[in-house]
């Protein structure tokens, strides 16, 4: 196995709790931390009908391992949101992206899960940040892929992606509608850089 991987990129204080900032590797033990918010929010609030990964027992909903990274915003030791960033170098992304793109060096975000009780501040906004802030710093990339429920497309419309097709395809586990969107480096940096600046943060 290769080896695990762990920093703490920054400490706050919101609302009278502490937060930590971290991005571990997939292999880290700190793991099992996403995947309980992952259980919590894909399995009893939304009910997906994931198969693979799951453990009701446990209460942890797994992915594959596949040298992605994994940020996480932490709070009293219980993650509250996530953001997983997966780069094209390394492993091949879950849809075919550059059917649409003929960008080759991509990171994918998936997992961008933020705990029902904290959706209302500024936490996922700050997992968003500290990720790019993260990866424009030791990788080189051109673009960010993702994919959206359709209902989601809006929200990501204003972070900075943009539909990269005007079909909506199927997801393969969801079974929902979802669009395959894109945002350059550059846009996607512009947009950070403004929540920075409403977050008070500094690069």
């Amino acid at each position: 196995m290769a080896n695990t991987f762990h920093k703490i990129l920054a400490d706050y204080t919101l609302n009278g709790e502490q937060i930590t900032v971290q991005v571990i590797s997939d292999n880290h033990p700190d793991m099992v931390l996403a995947t309980k918010l992952w259980y919590e929010v894909y399995i009893q609030e939304l009910e997906y009908p994931f198969y693979k990964g799951v453990c009701h027992e446990a209460e942890t909903l797994d992915c594959k391992r596949d040298g992605s990274f994994i940020f996480m915003l932490l709070c009293n030791g219980k993650c509250i949101a996530t953001l997983r960033a997966t780069y094209s170098d390394f492993t091949s992304l879950e849809f075919k992206y550059r059917e649409y793109s003929d960008k080759e060096r991509l990171f994918e975000i998936t997992r961008l899960v933020t705990s029902k009780d904290y959706r209302q501040g500024r936490y996922t906004k700050l997992i968003i940040y500290h990720a790019e802030t993260y990866l424009k710093h030791h990788f080189e990339y051109e673009g960010i892929v993702m994919n959206a429920i359709e209902k989601l497309v809006g929200y990501y419309q204003r972070i900075g992606f943009k539909k990269i097709s005007n079909d909506a395809i199927q997801h393969p586990i969801l079974g929902k509608k979802i669009c395959l969107m894109y945002s350059s480096y550059k846009d996607f940096e512009n947009v950070v850089n403004t929540i920075g600046v409403s977050l008070k943060i500094s690069a």
